[in-house]
């Protein structure tokens, strides 16, 4: 079977000029894919509604890079592995990310430096991120229109090492590192993320756990009122007498990926098994998930 080559791709238009993918020479980028994360942010409008959530405090006379320039160039860099601001001083003369900026590739000014991306970054308020993180929700509704009989939240606290003297750096005795200590949480059927708070390396994996799933419940509940139940899957360290109380309250199932231990054995195992059962087929009401009990040294009765 004889192979179709392309040897140009067509995107969108830039500025009524066209931009054409060719093969064949000329001024080369590596990092071409950032065009097609261009055609997604096109019509989901991902940078654009960041920009709006955020506040522009700088001298209007001394700006040279807009606020919706700024962040198509760190989301799109981030998006296309470069998460360190010091990969500024090459990329921001790079055609492909100049495109995904809204730049001419050649003829246009090149994109912002480290130390404006820095101070760009370090500028947003507890207010600014409370509102990105209710328009982060606000996309996930919009890209998942229908109904749903169910919906799993994944939750999720990560080590994130860290080298020097950045702020919320701290030791974390578990890990035996300095780090941060994100808390993520996934939707756990499609991956889609829904929820990122940036927390101190030394705090417990529950940390501030309650408030992020409260506010999401209460959102995922009103614009999905046929789904239930909400299944919560938790690393280890989440479950914590406070939190699987809070949780329980909403009229949840809480299956617990909890680390075996010789009291719990084989049989907590086999109950975790028991999700993904559930999750093969619509639940009903007469679903249900075997229990099995098991009392920390932390908790004043078995759960």
């Amino acid at each position: 079977m004889k192979t179709l080559c392309h040897k140009q791709l067509h995107f969108e238009s830039l500025f009524s000029k066209e931009v054409i993918a060719d093969f064949e020479g000329g001024h080369i980028t590596s990092d071409g894919g950032s065009l097609l994360l261009r055609e997604l942010d096109k019509r989901y409008k991902v940078t654009e509604t960041i920009a709006a959530g955020l506040q522009d405090n700088r001298c209007p006379e001394r700006i040279t890079h807009e606020l919706r320039s700024l962040v198509r160039q760190r989301v799109m860099s981030i998006a296309m592995g470069y998460e360190d601001t010091n990969d500024a001083a090459k990329l921001r003369g790079d055609p492909a990310i100049k495109i995904t900026a809204e730049k001419l590739p050649l003829s246009g000014p090149e994109l912002a430096s480290q130390p404006t991306l820095c101070r760009f970054e370090n500028a947003a308020g507890p207010r600014q991120l409370h509102k990105l993180s209710q328009k982060l929700v606000d996309l996930y509704l919009k890209t998942h229109l229908h109904n749903r009989p169910v919906i799993v939240l994944d939750i999720d606290s990560t080590d994130d090492p860290t080298h020097g003297a950045q702020q919320l750096s701290f030791f974390h005795g578990f890990y035996k590192q300095h780090m941060l200590h994100p808390l993520l949480v996934f939707d756990g059927l499609t991956g889609f993320p829904l929820a990122a708070l940036l927390r101190p390396g030394n705090v417990h994996a529950s940390h501030r756990a309650d408030s992020v799933l409260k506010r999401l419940i209460k959102r995922l509940k009103k614009h999905y009122p046929a789904a239930h139940p909400l299944l919560f899957v938790l690393m280890p360290g989440l479950p914590c007498p406070g939190s699987t109380g809070c949780w329980r309250s909403k009229g949840s199932i809480i299956p617990s990926a909890l680390l075996p231990t010789s009291a719990s054995g084989l049989e907590s195992l086999h109950c975790l098994k028991q999700p993904e059962r559930l999750l093969n087929k619509p639940v009903t009401s007469k679903d249900c998930l075997p229990a099995c009990t098991h009392r920390a040294g932390s908790f004043k009765r078995p759960r």
